[in-house]
């Protein structure tokens, strides 16, 4: 007898999200006149699921943050990183995740992605149009904090990136007297990926609840820059994988672009299909060490570390989300600001966790730097999974690029290996 398929977590996602919108609309256009009736069968409803699922998302924020970063600073300051190979890929992490994010930012500006839908802020959200946004002098001056515990308490993001720099360079100069820790950090990066997972399982039902809020609220308006946030980022992550990537590989490492995405394009797949770079890691040493001909030691190293802390695509849904939430809640991002999401979506990159849903967690570090109310993700949450599958496309295949380009450089690349077909 044939057993029945199970459809997977990412179909039930779009499944929510879809029936969401429906619901939404709908409710929106043919909900009952009376006030009382209204807010019991739905808006209520509809917002207390949508809170309890942003709430577990809230929950794991400092924990994924604090352990994700100190595992990622240690690894940064490791003695084998601080060579020509460390230096090197660290810089093209860097500039790359750098780049991503400018060109995230400057086209959702250039598109207007938040246009044409307007939200009141809420009232806890600590935010004014005018004069209360923190400026960068200010966030300097509150980023060390006084008190370790309170920051943690707070979940202030920019001072427990703070404690998790210190702790994680402190660490990587003692790591071999602290096993223990160490081990210790490893478990609870493992915990908080279970966790995640978890509240990962019940996506389907807190994406249906946050867009059936959203557009019972304001109907099939918010569609437009929900629409355009989502064509915004992919057009810039095209620009990154088929410009940006191809150039460094043409005139870095003097190959051909073609090869390498002949190559490379199932461990795309994979990524798309998992949305987790930890998940891909495998198959990602296994092609470019074998298909695309770079020394092990170096693709294994710098992959593993990328898997950390570079992250293109995440950088460049960061700036879109960033631009988009703060135009649909009409404030004006000042050249300031705009320098401050800039440098936090580089500080994120190196806290995100290679799973899947790791990126929109970190975006509530980008939307606090700047004084963005933190609620705002679920604007952004509904369509995330769709975004996701993408974004880590362009993490793992960052991660390759640097490895062709560092190998290259060092004479650790068989161009024969490179050139031969499969």
């Amino acid at each position: 007898m044939a057993t029945s398929r199970k459809l997977s977590l990412p179909v039930k996602i779009l499944i929510g999200m879809a029936l969401g919108i429906v619901v939404g609309i709908a409710y929106n256009k043919f909900s009952p006149s009376q006030e009382i009736m209204r807010e019991l069968l739905g808006v209520r409803l509809f917002d207390l699921g949508g809170t309890l699922f942003l709430n577990m998302f809230r929950m794991i924020v400092v924990p994924v943050v604090l352990v994700s970063m100190m595992r990622g600073v240690t690894a940064m300051n490791n003695p084998a990183l601080l060579g020509r190979v460390g230096l090197k890929t660290v810089i093209i992490f860097a500039v790359t995740t750098v780049l991503s994010s400018v060109m995230g930012i400057a086209a959702s500006f250039a598109i207007g992605i938040g246009k044409g839908c307007s939200i009141a802020l809420p009232e806890d959200s600590g935010v004014k149009l005018e004069g209360t946004i923190s400026s960068f002098s200010d966030t300097l001056a509150s980023l060390v904090p006084s008190n370790l515990f309170t920051s943690l308490v707070d979940a202030n993001m920019l001072q427990i990136i703070f404690i998790a720099v210190a702790f994680g360079i402190a660490l990587a100069k003692i790591q071999d007297k602290v096993p223990k820790i160490m081990a210790l950090l490893e478990e609870i990066d493992a915990l908080n990926v279970k966790v995640v997972e978890m509240i990962l399982c019940v996506a389907p039902y807190g994406v249906f609840c946050l867009l059936a809020n959203t557009f019972s609220n304001f109907g099939a308006a918010v569609l437009l820059p929900l629409g355009k946030y989502i064509i915004c980022f992919l057009l810039v992550l095209a620009v990154l994988l088929f410009v940006v990537y191809p150039i460094l590989i043409l005139c870095l490492a003097r190959l051909s672009p073609v090869t390498f995405y002949k190559k490379f394009a199932p461990v795309m797949l994979l990524a798309f299909s998992t949305s987790s770079s930890n998940a891909t890691l495998p198959s990602n040493i296994g092609a470019v060490t074998d298909l695309l001909g770079v020394d092990r030691s170096i693709s294994t190293f710098i992959l593993s570390l990328g898997a950390t802390i570079n992250m293109n695509g995440t950088a460049i849904m960061q700036g879109c989300a960033a631009v988009l939430i703060a135009q649909l809640y009409g404030i004006d991002l000042t050249l300031g600001q705009i320098t401050q999401i800039i440098l936090m979506c580089l500080l994120a990159s190196v806290g995100t966790a290679g799973m899947p849903g790791a990126g929109v967690i970190m975006l509530g570090l980008v939307l606090q730097s700047v004084g963005l109310p933190l609620g705002a993700i679920g604007l952004v949450l509904g369509v995330d999974r769709i975004v996701d599958m993408f974004r880590t496309v362009g993490n793992i295949t960052g991660d390759a690029v640097t490895a062709l380009v560092v190998g290259a450089s060092e004479k650790a690349l068989d161009r024969e290996i490179y050139a031969r077909p499969q």
